[in-house]
């Protein structure tokens, strides 16, 4: 196996709190322009005739947690200028560096500025929390207001099994019940969320209507709900 050696050129230099200089657990290291991270590399072992894109995949699928955590804690995405790869010990006159270009979307939120995570909070990680926070910023910056309701409960079951009447709360029961509310295309049937659709929309209510402005503000303030039950029990892990 040969050590290898990506980096990740920053688009622009993103605003750290607090700057750490490397995650020996990881193989990165980390540069800064002041408070301004703009530069990652991650030394990682692959085959020596490895190619520049398995080894992007490679790179990209061990540091998951890490460019998650980074987008969940900022409110946008990290945008990536450029991935270059080359041996970490080479012969300077055999150069084997290939670079790839990246362009992602930019999307409209508050931007913050970045509390870098100890390598303890990854090395200890939940193994699914990279995918908690992958839905979590999707729903964040989701323009469906059903997508994110859908995302969140979908964090929810994933980390504390579905919610049931006497032992979960209430914030819990009103994602699962608007959960199932916008998710089901026949007659709803099940008491609990009739009773909590009657409530919140004051009459009776036994299915989703995409096009009912009372509906879309009930499914709006919803997604605020969620957001904030959500973020609590992350925010735990972080």
């Amino acid at each position: 196996m040969t050590q290898w050696k990506v980096t990740y050129t920053l688009v622009e230099g993103v605003e750290v709190e607090s700057s750490v200089k490397d995650y020996p657990a990881f193989g990165l290291e980390l540069y800064y322009d002041g408070d301004k991270l703009v530069k990652v590399d991650h030394t990682i072992e692959a085959e020596d005739t490895a190619s520049h894109d398995g080894l992007i995949v490679l790179s990209e699928r061990k540091l998951q947690l890490f460019w998650e955590l980074l987008h969940y804690r900022r409110g946008l995405p990290i945008r990536i200028a450029s991935r270059t790869t080359e041996k970490a010990k080479q012969d300077p006159t055999k150069p084997t560096v290939r670079t790839g270009q990246v362009t992602l979307p930019m999307s409209v939120c508050l931007v913050c500025t970045i509390k870098m995570p100890t390598e303890n909070s990854l090395t200890s990680a939940p193994l699914r929390l990279s995918t908690w926070l992958r839905f979590a910023n999707e729903a964040r910056n989701a323009h469906s207001d059903v997508g994110a309701v859908l995302a969140y409960y979908l964090i929810w079951e994933d980390m504390k099994g579905r919610p049931q009447k006497g032992s979960a709360g209430p914030s819990e029961l009103e994602l699962k019940y608007t959960r199932d509310f916008v998710s089901h295309g026949e007659v709803l049937k099940n008491k609990n969320v009739l009773a909590f659709l009657r409530a919140k929309l004051k009459g009776p209510v036994n299915q989703f209507d995409p096009n009912d402005r009372d509906h879309q503000a009930l499914v709006r303030d919803q997604r605020k709900e969620a957001r904030k039950l959500v973020e609590t029990e992350l925010d735990k892990l972080l």
